[in-house]
Formats: C-alpha cells, structure tokens, sequence
C-alpha cells in the first residue's frame, strides 16, 4: 500500500511524463522521483518538446526507462525547435544515466545501500537485509 502511495504521488507530481505504471519495488522510487523532476524541469525549459514514456522496470537488477523525445515533423521542424529537442533530449538522457547509476548501489527494496546480488540466475540489487540469501555478484574477471 505504502508504494501504490508514492507511486501515486510521483504520477500526481508529474501526470504528463507518468502515463505507465512503474514494475520495480519501493526503495527505487526517490530516485525515479528525481528523474521525472529533471525530465521535468528539461521540458519546461523546452516549449513544444514532447515527452513519451514506454516503460520503468527492474531488469537484471538494474533500473531501466524507456522513453522516447520524439523528432517533430514539418512544419514544426524548425531549426529552433529541432535544438530545443536535442537539448531536452540530452538533458533527459543525462538524468536517466545518473538515475540507472544511483539504482546500481541503491536497494530496490528498501532504498539503503545495496550491491548487485545473485541467486541461482536471479539478479536484484540489495543490501544485506533484503539479500534474500542472494550473493553479491561479481562477473567473472572481476574479482578483487
């Protein structure tokens, strides 16, 4: 109930970017609270750019956004324009990537630290509380 609430509240914030639901846990949530705010504040600095979202899921324990800044088409592809887009569009990009970055260390469950762990073939990043009997994960090569 408590992250049907803050997803709630991210989707009340942002109506226009949230248009899909959000598959991953609530300890992930501040940090996708903060992407929409960036992709926010981007767009508003951006008149006339849209704004697609496809998808926000856990994927091999990573957090993962999909979305799209779609190209406008003539006659709207004024040059003007089409810079307001790409501004937006790397403005945006920039957010995702340091949002799939603070996901990497972060808990999905809780929000505290957490280290990519594994359990027979089964990837989520977690701290030692939620670990589940899952090892931290270290791909091969990569040891030490």
């Amino acid at each position: 109930a408590a992250q049907r609430a803050a997803y709630e509240t991210i989707r009340a914030k942002y109506p226009d970017l949230v248009t899909v639901g959000f598959s991953c846990y609530a300890g992930w949530l501040p940090i996708l609270d903060r992407f929409f705010d960036e992709a926010a504040a981007a767009l508003a600095a951006a008149p006339g750019v849209k704004f697609e979202l496809w998808q926000v899921k856990e994927k091999f324990g990573g957090l993962r956004i999909y979305y799209v800044v779609p190209r406008s088409e003539p006659p709207l592809a004024v040059s003007s324009q089409i810079a307001r887009e790409d501004d937006a569009r790397r403005k945006i990009g920039e957010a995702y990537e340091q949002a799939e970055q603070e996901a990497k260390r972060t808990c999905d469950v809780c929000g505290g630290p957490g280290v990519l762990r594994s359990r027979q073939g089964w990837f989520a990043t977690r701290c030692e509380e939620h670990a589940d009997g899952a090892m931290p994960y270290l791909p091969k090569g990569d040891a030490g």
